[in-house]
């Protein structure tokens, strides 16, 4: 049996963060292809992943910075070229989305591909 590192959560890397003063987490997602339902689920997967990184607690140690995020953003560029991501998050349960935001302080901003 492998032998498990104590610094496990230290070896998670969000795709890009502030610091200070905001304190943001983004993470970027690039959605090529597929319907409605390959959508939801980059979307589940996206919103998962900012969840992660705004839950981990603050830990300080020499090695590695504070995890200590007050926002996060998800990115994601829908190359699909049929706003498929957007058709996705506008179908999703108005309570869903407005909880990313005002309980969880997660903000959803996906970059449609030029038609």
């Amino acid at each position: 049996m492998k032998k498990r590192s104590k610094a496990a959560v230290a070896q998670s890397c969000p795709d890009f963060a502030f610091r200070a003063p905001f304190h943001i987490v983004f993470e970027a997602k690039l959605f090529k292809a597929g319907g409605v339902q390959a959508a939801k689920h980059a979307l589940v997967n996206g919103i998962y992943q900012c969840f992660f990184y705004r839950a981990l607690p603050k830990v300080i140690s020499k090695e590695h910075r504070a995890w200590d995020y007050d926002y996060a953003c998800l990115l994601i560029y829908d190359a699909s070229g049929q706003n498929t991501v957007a058709t996705a998050w506008r179908n999703a349960l108005d309570i869903v989305k407005k909880s990313c935001w005002d309980t969880a302080n997660i903000y959803v901003m996906i970059l449609p591909a030029p038609i």
